[in-house]
């Protein structure tokens, strides 16, 4: 496929070299062709599409369909409302144009992605008025890199569902998936000590709490499963399950020089998540994550 990368930093001080690394390293694992990075630096997702040169031009270019894909590295890369993401992810749905989310492991050239980008349409006006971040697949733990619970909404209040990183069918946790492949080719090392706690949560199970938050009071709901697992230990046992070689070990200094912040913290300091809450207002029952 054609692919298009977008990138954005919301301040002048920060750099898009870490989205564009990993976003062409996934871009080769997944056979796609670059055709053109678009980059709007210092500029806030909050900001429309008329503020956002690269954005915008995007746009324009997707109506000319001069690429099959659009590879951003996160979500809330695209943009921090859930009304404008759904508006934009109409355009090129329309066109036929596919769209990869980096560190959600979704794509909508599977059908989990498929799944879970439907779901996101058919949301209520009033949960379209949530923060993207807030509402999407992706769980960062408490620390500087957390999304923020948004509740501000007109009529029905907003519902913020934390998601834990997907696994099963069409998603990269899997044997045939990316996270397999790069694991099989010894690429994810355990950084540190790898004390990192990840949660993660099934694409079903998380599509079946998903279809019941529509009925449920207002809160943030953390939608994961059971185990949150420290780095060390869910690596360990998915490259056995895998079939993979024990993980390679690197220092965080080693890790940061190599793959940047954000995989230092991911590793070393991301906490988990209780699903306590969603367990007794959603009456939410995940399956213990497979491969433990």
């Amino acid at each position: 496929m054609r692919a298009a990368i977008y990138l954005r930093v919301s301040t002048n001080g920060q750099t898009t070299d870490t989205q564009e690394h990993d976003l062409r390293a996934a871009a080769k694992r997944m056979g796609h062709t670059i055709v053109e990075v678009y980059a709007d630096n210092g500029i806030s997702g909050a900001k429309g599409r008329d503020k956002r040169p690269a954005f915008d031009r995007l746009h324009r270019d997707a109506a000319r369909r001069k690429f099959d894909i659009v590879m951003a590295w996160s979500v809330d890369r695209l943009g921090r409302s859930l009304r404008d993401l759904v508006a934009f992810l109409s355009e090129p749905h329309a066109l036929g144009i596919e769209l990869s989310l980096h560190q959600q492991g979704l794509d909508n050239t599977t059908p989990a992605g498929k799944a879970m980008f439907q779901m996101l349409a058919s949301l209520p006006s009033s949960s379209a008025r949530s923060s993207a971040s807030a509402c999407w697949p992706v769980w960062r733990g408490p620390g500087p890199r957390a999304p923020r619970a948004v509740s501000r909404s007109v009529g029905r209040p907003s519902i913020p569902l934390r998601y834990g990183f997907f696994y099963g069918p069409g998603t990269w946790y899997t044997r045939e998936g990316d996270m397999g492949d790069q694991v099989r080719q010894q690429q994810v090392p355990i950084i540190g000590e790898g004390q990192g706690v990840y949660s993660f949560v099934h694409i079903d199970d998380a599509a079946e709490a998903t279809a019941a938050a529509l009925e449920c009071p207002p809160g943030a709901y953390n939608i994961v499963d059971g185990n949150p697992s420290p780095q060390h230990l869910w690596l360990t046992s998915f490259a056995r399950a895998v079939g993979a070689p024990a993980p390679p070990r690197v220092s965080e200094e080693e890790a940061l020089r190599a793959s940047g912040p954000d995989a230092v913290y991911y590793a070393t300091r991301l906490r988990g998540a209780s699903n306590e809450k969603a367990g007794r207002e959603l009456e939410f029952r995940p399956r213990p994550l497979e491969w433990i």
